[in-house]
């Protein structure tokens, strides 16, 4: 196991916040939270990723947040130059889909729900259209893109003893969705 890793899993602090298994790597920390979309501008390539493979990852977030009590993604503090990308696993995704968080503020413990990751890619379980096209899927599609992660400040994880004792933030992370390597 990598080094850093192993230091990761060390000082998460041992309460219901999670980190899942993940798969790590070091890339610059010089992106935006703000909406991107692949193939426009430029902004590299289009991606094309089934829209279905999208709509599934959105779904198994929810699902892991209703069924685990609302876990959370954790992105541990970290060297400063380093600003890693994880892979967030979907079960059972095997379709087109890549979907990587990326931690833009390495010195900041970041730690978000899966409810916020879904809701950053789709808009929401019942969004408006308004939110819809604000997510990555309603203003990207099948291009793919980027964006920080939409949060409900209001929601109780955020308020809660255990998260405010933490020292974790809702913020720092870059939700991506990018075609997933040929296997």
């Amino acid at each position: 196991m990598h080094s850093s890793t192993i230091l990761s899993l060390l000082i998460t602090p041992a309460l219901s916040l999670t980190t899942s298994h993940f798969t790590k790597r070091d890339s610059s920390c010089d992106e935006p939270t703000s909406l991107l979309c692949f193939g426009i501008g430029n902004l590299g390539a289009p991606q094309h990723i089934n829209k279905s493979d999208i709509e599934y990852a959105a779904s198994a977030l929810r699902h892991i947040a209703s069924s685990d009590n609302n876990p959370l993604w954790t992105m541990p503090p970290e060297d400063p130059s380093t600003c890693s990308e994880w892979t967030i696993p979907v079960t059972n995704s095997k379709g087109t889909l890549l979907l990587l968080a990326k931690h833009i503020s390495p010195g900041t413990y970041s730690s978000v729900t899966y409810n916020d990751l879904a809701r950053t890619i789709d808009g929401g379980k019942d969004a408006t259209d308004e939110e819809k096209k604000d997510s990555i899927l309603g203003a990207c599609g099948e291009n793919g893109g980027m964006q920080g992660v939409v949060v409900d400040s209001g929601d109780e994880v955020y308020h809660s003893e255990e998260y405010v004792n933490s020292g974790a933030k809702p913020e720092g992370i870059v939700v991506k969705l990018v075609h997933a390597p040929e296997s």
